[in-house]
């Protein structure tokens, strides 16, 4: 046993130690290894569009992904939403811009269920023309890419119910989190389920037996299918309802090998290397952007946009090189799009004005007298600040004039973000204060309406509006249609272009101010107040956890760029963590004891106890101890708990050093050890009670808990809570990675390695609970092989009587059962029952695959049992028989004992076989250990690590059975059985001496 142990850490150590390769440039599409998943329109379109590539077909995408990260194939293809999530999880990996096709993805329904059909049309029509199908898009869809937005949909708990064919193996239109289904089909779905008065009931399968699940009346609508001809011969299809064009992934060093970007002289890192022939520049016409492309990238193409967001998306989908806008613009779109950069040079000014017509001297001469007294006393100073050097600037309160000498029109755009942008259903930003603050400078009533750039002077020139307050660039040749201003605000051409494509030196991630965190992924703890400090100040992406540790590692493993804590923590996290650095300080925080308000005799009873341990000193030495570096002194106060008066019931967090965390498997820290000085003081018995955050103020109010300590006062919890006197002041902090120590241990091989092990076992088990999913299909696994290996026992016990007897009959159909089972594949036996002789009957399939491996296992077994019968030596039965002994005491005193030996060697060879064939159950939607290994794989596109554990739990648990068979076998075969001689008495070893 140890030897084989050994042996095969030895091979899992060979396998992940593995080789270095030189990246390899991709081959030409037409010629490569493509990938695509069977049963969809990948696998149709490629061989057609590329007839001398070669062609790779996978069940799943978690397959097809697993193959491009190894080298298998050169491209996969895949929907863009799963591609997008499959990047987005693998930094190594990129979209190619071109989209292969241009589907919709739609529902499939069977033949003649034209009723629901409709229904289901009726509502998607609606859900797609008053916005609701792009709420749901917007929830697993987010554009900055942030977490997911899982919305509580209502069910019915009565009507007929709607199953729904799904697959759990398309992140985020699709898949398992904490152990549920849910994504966006889910969520859509179970919208329209419950607007047609139906209960919903999701069946997670594998794609390709959807079609058949239709047909075969066990589902009743796929979620997502494209419509085909060939599927719509089979299968009616609803409204297409989500734009999923079919696009290629690649690894990003092969793209760049295979582009000769692989140095950065030749990567983007100034207006400069924009200057190349087949390079595409974005700009807005007849434009000081425009003028600067021309001056400065003759060679570069020209391509021209109305909207500013028109020419971001043409830069995303890779139909521009670059785009140049002014630097307001730029910098709002890189906070929500962080594959995006900007080139570091200022390409010139852009004077900002507003327009009237030719003719209306008197406007523009009212405009420039504003303009030049607005930038006088600071006001235009003040207003840059507020919008453009920051984000989030709030409109001052400022009133329409009482009595107005006329009333204007005035024409923006709304879309220009800080310019001019709506918010809350209002409109906002730089040009709005300024429009409001010359109409009060004025005393003019105005209407502010809103319209494409392209039709803003031809509106003024009609009559439609009196001033355009737009974002507006002076230009020459506009000039000789309209009148300008003088510029009310300049600001400065800048140059947007995507990640991929700029040197390193244009895409360093660190964060080395807290300026910085504008636009980064930040973390922190619910309901504790450091994001209370901080979202005033900053505009991030915030990621919500339910403790330090959590946020800790989603920092070192990158999926937050930050995390907020107290000043007081800083030095113990750093020292545990020197790839980590903290960042100034951004707000003072005071925190203190929060009590229930209704308990007032025991709030004032803490708070004069406070009070004294605050003036004897016992509190400032208490926290002295454990807030210093002697980890020999941090051990609790001895005290007298008395328990008089009751027990003080205090509520800690339990993993939050120093103040509460498990020493020796002991709860100690600063919070426990004062509330054990609290309730000896107070004549009290304590208990502590560890729980998460979010818990601490409803445990309170609701009575759980007596009091929690160190919380900071916000007004909110103000009124909610009592916080007595204050205990310490503190600081909000921002925790960053530190990019320096991460680049100097990048080298270090073995150590990469190990941490990226550990990294993998923690997305494996720990995120999520994942371990859950694994111990839940290992417990369905062993069900269905135990249940079966009895079951089938006893059905090929059967057989075996029925070959053996001397009817014809029923021994000719014993032979038929067994030629048939063992000619048909283990997984068309489980489709066959479940799909159609079990189609119609409301039967779970553990049961149907308990069934299918019963009569699998049967027909093996039977000719086990009858060979070994067979075997027994005749003239044994006989000399039984002459003894007196019946045909059935024959058998079990000598047939039996004997066939056994012969029967338990193959007998345990075939059931380990079950037990790994058991692994296709997921063909009939069984959640069974190899479906959840690929529900884990398709949340964290890792191939290998789950693969091997799953493998090492397979060899783990069939060597368990092979030893506990083992043990049985010995126990029945009497030469392999130790023998015991009755009678004979073993002589002692000591030396007797004999006397003469």
């Amino acid at each position: 046993m140890k030897r084989i142990f050994v042996g095969f850490c030895v091979v899992m150590i060979l396998l992940l130690a593995g080789c270095s390769q030189a990246v390899a440039p991709l081959p030409p599409v037409e010629t490569a290894k493509i990938g695509t998943m069977i049963g969809t329109v990948s696998e149709s379109m490629a061989p057609e569009k590329y007839p001398k590539a070669e062609i790779n077909r996978f069940n799943n995408y978690v397959d097809e992904s697993a193959a491009l990260m190894a080298g298998k194939i050169d491209y996969a293809i895949m929907d863009y939403a799963t591609a997008r999530n499959f990047v987005k999880s693998n930094e190594g990996t990129m979209v190619l811009p071109e989209a292969l096709t241009d589907e919709v993805t739609a529902m499939a329904l069977k033949k003649e269920n034209t009723e629901l059909n409709q229904k289901l049309n009726a509502v998607l029509n609606r859900y797609l023309s008053d916005g609701t199908m792009e709420e749901i898009k917007g929830h697993w869809f987010p554009e900055a890419g942030g977490d997911y937005e899982i919305v509580d949909v209502p069910k019915n708990v009565s009507g007929p119910v709607l199953r729904v064919a799904v697959t759990s193996l398309t992140e985020p239109r699709c898949f398992v989190q904490d152990g549920e289904l849910t994504g966006m089909n889910v969520e859509l779905l179970s919208r329209i389920a419950y607007e047609l008065g139906m209960q919903v009931e999701f069946q997670d399968m594998d794609f390709k037996a959807m079609i058949d699940s239709l047909q075969s009346g066990n589902s009743d609508v796929v979620a997502a299918m494209y419509n085909t001809p060939e599927r719509s011969e089979k299968v009616d299809f609803t409204a297409g309802y989500f734009p999923n064009p079919q696009v290629f992934v690649v690894k990003a060093d092969r793209q760049a090998a295979t582009e000769g970007t692989q140095s950065s002289q030749t990567l983007i890192s100034s207006s400069s290397d924009l200057n190349k022939a087949g390079y595409t520049i974005g700009v807005p016409e007849g434009t000081p952007p425009e003028e600067v492309a021309k001056e400065l990238m003759p060679n570069a193409d020209i391509s021209y946009f109305t909207q500013f967001m028109d020419g971001v998306a043409a830069l995303k989908s890779g139909k521009v090189t670059a785009v140049i806008y002014d630097s307001s613009g730029v910098d709002r779109i890189l906070l929500s799009n962080p594959d995006l950069v900007k080139l570091d040079e200022e390409l010139g000014n852009i004077e900002i004005a507003a327009v009237v017509r030719l003719d209306d001297t008197a406007m523009n001469e009212q405009l420039n007298a504003f303009i030049k007294q607005y930038q006088a006393d600071g006001t235009a100073a003040a207003m840059v600040k507020r919008w453009i050097n920051n984000t989030g600037g709030e409109m001052p309160d400022i009133p329409k004039p009482q009595n107005p000498e006329k009333k204007i029109t005035i024409i923006t755009n709304g879309l220009t973000e800080p310019m001019n942008y709506y918010e809350n259903g209002q409109l906002t930003g730089f040009d709005v204060e300024f429009m409001k603050r010359f109409a009060s400078y004025a005393n003019l009533d105005y209407e502010i309406i809103t319209m494409d750039y392209q039709a803003m002077i031809p509106a003024l020139q009609s009559g439609k509006g009196d001033v355009i307050i737009s974002d507006f660039f002076k230009t020459d040749e506009r000039g000789q249609e309209v009148l300008y201003t003088d510029a009310y605000v300049v600001l400065h051409n800048s140059a947007l272009i995507r990640k991929d494509m700029a040197a390193a030196s244009m895409v360093d991630q660190s964060i080395k101010t807290n300026e910085e965190l504008n636009g980064k992924r930040v973390g922190f703890i619910t309901g504790m107040v450091h994001i209370d400090n901080f979202r005033p100040l900053y505009q991030a992406d915030e990621y919500e956890f339910n403790d330090f540790s959590s946020m800790l590692e989603a920092l070192k493993s990158k999926k937050i760029d930050a995390l907020l804590t107290s000043q007081s923590k800083v030095a113990e996290i750093i020292e545990q963590n020197p790839d980590l650095i903290a960042l100034p300080p951004y707000a003072d925080i005071s925190s203190s004891i929060g009590v229930s308000k209704t308990n007032t005799q025991l709030g004032d009873a803490l708070d004069a106890t406070v009070k004294t341990m605050i003036d004897d000193g016992s509190l400032k030495a208490m926290t002295e101890k454990w807030m210093g570096e002697n980890e020999d002194q941090k051990v609790l106060t001895p005290v007298d708990l008395t328990g008089e008066k009751g027990t003080l019931i205090a509520g800690v967090l339990g993993d939050d050093y120093p103040y509460s965390y498990y020493k020796d498997n002991e709860l100690v820290g600063l919070e426990v050890d004062l509330a054990r000085s609290l309730a000896a003081r107070m004549g009290m018995n304590v208990e502590i009670k560890p729980m998460d955050f979010s818990a601490i103020i409803p445990s309170i109010t609701s009575g759980k808990i007596d009091l929690a300590f160190y919380l900071a006062y916000t007004p909110e919890r103000a009124a909610s809570i009592r916080f007595l006197t204050p205990l310490k002041s503190d600081q909000a902090v921002a925790i960053v990675r530190n990019q320096a120590v991460a680049a100097s241990t990048g080298g270090q091989q073995w150590a990469g390695m190990i941490a990226s092990l550990g990294e993998s076992f923690n997305k494996t088990f720990v995120v999520e609970d994942r371990y859950q999913l694994i111990l839940e299909g290992l417990s369905t696994t062993i069900v269905i092989s135990l249940l079966s290996l009895l079951f089938g026992s006893l059905l090929g016990a059967l057989i075996c009587a029925m070959r053996r007897s001397r009817v014809g009959l029923i021994s000719g159909l014993a032979v038929v059962y067994i030629r048939l089972i063992q000619g048909v594949p283990i997984v068309l036996t489980l489709m066959i029952l479940y799909y159609i002789i079990f189609a119609s009957v409301d039967i779970h399939p553990v049961l149907i695959a308990v069934v299918g491996f019963s009569i699998n296992f049967a027909a093996y077994s039977a000719e086990i049992f009858r060979t070994a019968i067979d075997a027994t030596d005749k003239g044994q039965l006989e000399a039984a028989y002459a003894l007196g002994f019946t045909r059935v005491a024959s058998f079990f005193k000598v047939t039996l004992p004997q066939a056994l030996r012969h029967i338990l060697p193959i007998f345990k060879g075939e059931f380990i076989s079950m037990v790994k064939m058991t692994s296709v159950v997921g063909y009939i939607a069984i959640q069974d250990l190899t479906k959840m290994t690929d529900i884990i794989r398709s949340r964290t596109f890792e191939a290998f690590f789950p693969l091997v554990v799953t493998a090492a739990i397979y060899f783990v648990i069939t060597y368990l059975f092979i030893l506990l068979l083992g043990k049985i076998e010995v126990q029945i075969d009497p030469k392999r059985r130790k023998r015991v001689v009755k009678g004979v008495v073993e002589i002692d070893a000591e030396v007797v001496e004999v006397q003469k």
